[in-house]
Protein backbone atom coordinates (compact mmCIF):
# COMPACT_ATOMS: atom_id res chain seq x y z
CA UNK A 1 0.00 0.00 0.00
CA UNK A 2 2.91 2.22 1.00
CA UNK A 3 4.40 1.50 -2.44
CA UNK A 4 1.62 1.72 -4.77
CA UNK A 5 0.98 5.86 -2.55
CA UNK A 6 4.47 6.68 -3.39
CA UNK A 7 3.93 5.25 -7.11
CA UNK A 8 0.83 7.31 -7.59
CA UNK A 9 2.47 10.60 -6.03
CA UNK A 10 5.10 10.35 -8.67
CA UNK A 11 2.67 9.97 -11.46
CA UNK A 12 1.29 12.86 -10.41
CA UNK A 13 4.76 14.96 -10.29
CA UNK A 14 5.76 13.38 -13.45
CA UNK A 15 2.21 14.65 -14.72
CA UNK A 16 2.55 18.20 -13.75
CA UNK A 17 5.76 18.92 -14.62
CA UNK A 18 6.41 20.22 -18.70
CA UNK A 19 8.48 17.95 -20.04
CA UNK A 20 6.33 14.84 -19.40
CA UNK A 21 3.95 13.68 -21.45
CA UNK A 22 1.78 10.63 -22.74
CA UNK A 23 3.69 8.59 -25.28
CA UNK A 24 1.73 8.70 -28.87
CA UNK A 25 -0.92 5.99 -30.17
CA UNK A 26 0.60 3.59 -32.38
CA UNK A 27 1.24 4.34 -36.28
CA UNK A 28 -0.78 1.56 -37.08
CA UNK A 29 -3.46 2.96 -35.15
CA UNK A 30 -3.22 6.71 -36.33
CA UNK A 31 -2.97 5.03 -40.13
CA UNK A 32 -6.64 3.12 -39.34
CA UNK A 33 -7.95 6.69 -37.76
CA UNK A 34 -6.26 8.66 -40.82
CA UNK A 35 -8.31 6.42 -43.61
CA UNK A 36 -11.42 7.27 -41.93
CA UNK A 37 -10.55 11.49 -42.92
CA UNK A 38 -11.45 13.29 -45.72
CA UNK A 39 -9.06 13.51 -48.57
CA UNK A 40 -7.10 10.74 -47.07
CA UNK A 41 -6.64 8.76 -50.38
CA UNK A 42 -4.25 11.97 -50.79
CA UNK A 43 -2.92 13.19 -47.28
CA UNK A 44 -3.52 9.74 -45.08
CA UNK A 45 0.43 10.13 -44.04
CA UNK A 46 0.46 13.11 -43.42
CA UNK A 47 -2.63 12.96 -41.33
CA UNK A 48 -0.80 9.98 -39.60
CA UNK A 49 1.63 11.85 -38.32
CA UNK A 50 -0.38 14.68 -37.25
CA UNK A 51 -2.84 12.22 -35.07
CA UNK A 52 0.33 10.93 -33.54
CA UNK A 53 1.35 14.44 -32.38
CA UNK A 54 -2.18 14.86 -31.21
CA UNK A 55 -2.81 11.89 -29.23
CA UNK A 56 0.34 13.12 -26.67
CA UNK A 57 -1.25 16.20 -25.63
CA UNK A 58 -3.22 16.69 -22.88
CA UNK A 59 -7.21 15.84 -23.59
CA UNK A 60 -6.73 14.39 -26.80
CA UNK A 61 -7.90 10.53 -27.30
CA UNK A 62 -7.72 8.28 -29.85
CA UNK A 63 -10.86 6.86 -29.33
CA UNK A 64 -12.78 10.43 -29.76
CA UNK A 65 -10.57 11.15 -33.06
CA UNK A 66 -11.73 7.45 -34.69
CA UNK A 67 -15.64 8.22 -33.50
CA UNK A 68 -15.18 11.60 -35.44
CA UNK A 69 -14.00 10.31 -38.68
CA UNK A 70 -10.72 11.93 -39.02
CA UNK A 71 -10.04 15.08 -40.21
CA UNK A 72 -12.79 16.62 -41.99
CA UNK A 73 -11.96 19.43 -44.79
CA UNK A 74 -12.25 23.12 -43.42
CA UNK A 75 -15.53 24.76 -46.03
CA UNK A 76 -13.83 27.26 -47.99
CA UNK A 77 -10.14 26.09 -46.80
CA UNK A 78 -7.38 24.16 -47.51
CA UNK A 79 -6.76 22.96 -44.41
CA UNK A 80 -8.78 20.03 -42.11
CA UNK A 81 -9.84 20.09 -38.59
CA UNK A 82 -10.45 17.24 -36.10
CA UNK A 83 -11.95 17.13 -32.57
CA UNK A 84 -9.61 14.85 -30.43
CA UNK A 85 -11.84 15.22 -26.93
CA UNK A 86 -14.64 15.42 -25.30
CA UNK A 87 -16.54 17.27 -24.93
CA UNK A 88 -16.33 17.74 -28.23
CA UNK A 89 -16.16 21.62 -28.96
CA UNK A 90 -13.96 24.60 -29.67
CA UNK A 91 -11.54 23.61 -27.04
CA UNK A 92 -10.72 20.13 -28.44
CA UNK A 93 -10.62 20.98 -31.93
CA UNK A 94 -7.68 21.35 -33.94
CA UNK A 95 -6.61 22.38 -37.22
CA UNK A 96 -4.01 20.79 -39.67
CA UNK A 97 -2.55 22.15 -42.87
CA UNK A 98 -1.10 19.16 -44.78
CA UNK A 99 1.26 20.85 -47.02
CA UNK A 100 2.85 22.85 -44.37
CA UNK A 101 2.24 20.60 -41.37
CA UNK A 102 1.30 23.33 -39.47
CA UNK A 103 -1.15 21.59 -36.24
CA UNK A 104 -2.89 24.62 -34.38
CA UNK A 105 -6.24 25.45 -32.17
CA UNK A 106 -6.20 28.52 -33.90
CA UNK A 107 -7.11 28.56 -37.52
CA UNK A 108 -6.24 32.06 -38.37
CA UNK A 109 -2.49 30.67 -37.81
CA UNK A 110 -3.23 28.66 -40.97
CA UNK A 111 -4.21 31.32 -43.15
CA UNK A 112 -1.69 33.34 -44.69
Amino acid sequence: MKYASLLLASVAICLSLSGCSKDPISMEESLDIAELSQDADTYKNEFALAIQDLSTKDGCQAEVMREGGGFSRVTGDSFYFLYCGKPINTSSRWYYDPANGKLSQDKSELRG
